[in-house]
């Protein structure tokens, strides 16, 4: 996996469960200002590398994506690397997130960008974004 993060990020592990599935993920995180570059990944238990387990995975990652911005799950889930858009509001503020996750190799992955409307533009989060690739 190679991300090119804004500043030095810090890292964080712990395990998570989606879907009722324990994962342990890490969190590769950086803060810019009040703007937050992150990747989140786990690396899949033996049995469960292979294509069909980690597309399972990678569905299941997607779906909670939508649950933690409180949005209804497309009846048809987006491609992995299909850049999603969520837009919220935060006290006086909007806040926009922008997530991509991916799936492959055993790995499952998901880059996001989040920050206030009036500090974060798209094409700084795009440039974070595109620059997120399993190996």
């Amino acid at each position: 996996m190679q991300a090119i993060f804004p500043d030095k990020p810090r890292s964080e592990s712990r395990t998570t469960e989606v879907e009722g599935v324990e994962y342990p993920f890490t969190m590769e995180m950086a803060l810019v200002d009040d703007q937050v570059f992150a990747v989140v990944y786990s690396l899949l238990p033996e049995g469960k590398q292979d294509e069909a387990s980690t597309r399972k995975a990678g569905q299941a990652l997607l779906r909670s994506v939508y649950a933690s911005m409180n949005e209804p799950v497309p009846e048809s889930l987006p491609a992995f690397g299909q850049k999603l858009t969520f837009r919220k509001a935060v006290g006086d503020e909007n806040a926009s997130v922008y997530v991509k996750v991916f799936a492959g190799n055993g790995v499952i992955a998901q880059a996001y960008v989040a920050g206030q409307d009036n500090t974060l533009n798209e094409p700084v989060a795009d440039e974070f974004l595109n620059g997120m690739s399993l190996r």
